[in-house]
């Protein structure tokens, strides 16, 4: 069974996930080996950028890429993935150029907001993450 851990919204910086404002997010296990997890959480001085690790799987429950505070891990930089800058945030796409995940955050009056584009599946196929508008959604 998945683990999930929401927060409240912060008064500078937020995730959209599952269509509320979060500081941070946490599911599945990151200290595992091979299982799913996604963490969102904030770094910087003034906690003002995103950070995002994640484990994220195809349907069939096979390893896609790794992603540890929005770099990929090593391993699987030499399958093809790229993390490329976009304006305020990044994108990490295939070797045909599919995008895999998406983070970009835009600056409002009173702090930020991170908006994240992604769909994934856990080690046995099951749909874990999706995106409906402007949000991912998790399914439990």
């Amino acid at each position: 069974m998945i683990k999930y851990k929401e927060s409240a919204a912060s008064a500078n910086f937020n995730y959209l996930i599952n269509d509320k404002l979060m500081f941070s997010y946490a599911a599945g296990e990151p200290l595992s080996e091979d299982g799913f997890f996604f963490l969102a959480k904030l770094v910087g001085h003034d906690k003002n950028k995103p950070c995002i690790s994640a484990r994220l799987f195809d349907d069939q429950g096979k390893i896609l890429v790794e992603i540890q505070c929005n770099t990929i891990k090593k391993e699987y930089k030499s399958r093809g993935y790229i993390c490329t800058p976009i304006p305020n945030g990044f994108r990490i796409t295939d070797h045909l150029s599919n995008i895999l995940f998406e983070v970009c955050t835009h600056e409002f009056t009173n702090g930020f907001l991170s908006y994240i584009k992604t769909k994934s599946f856990d080690e046995d196929g099951v749909l874990r993450i999706d995106t409906y508008g402007n949000s991912i959604h998790f399914h439990r």
